[in-house]
């Protein structure tokens, strides 16, 4: 699944307009975020935590056009509501090499916007 989904992306500019930015940098910041709360509630067995984290991030990521992050946190909430710890913990390298080669990409959106 690719990274971005620049119609998408472009879709969602074009709709926000002045918007854009602030919401990119809130995306950035949510996102950035998360990290956190993987990093530590996943070995704690705080499987709520994760969840939260995770939905959040997968309907954002895949409205502003960034699937392959949407697709990995849908995974890992999918995970955390089947109580699936192994899965989890499997997937957890994929969501944190994800979210930074997302979050370099929105970094460069905002640079360019």
């Amino acid at each position: 699944m690719p990274l971005t989904d620049q119609s998408t992306i472009e879709v969602f500019r074009e709709l926000v307009e002045e918007a854009f930015r602030p919401m990119m940098e809130e995306y950035i910041n949510y996102t950035s975020s998360t990290i956190a709360v993987i990093k530590d509630n996943i070995p704690d067995g705080d499987l709520a935590a994760v969840k939260l984290a995770a939905h959040s991030v997968k309907s954002t990521s895949l409205q502003l056009g960034f699937p392959d992050m949407g697709e990995t946190a849908r995974k890992m909430e999918a995970a955390c509501e089947s109580g699936d710890v192994l899965s989890l913990l499997a997937l957890k390298e994929s969501y944190l090499t994800t979210a930074e080669s997302t979050l370099e990409i929105a970094h460069q959106l905002l640079e360019d916007a």
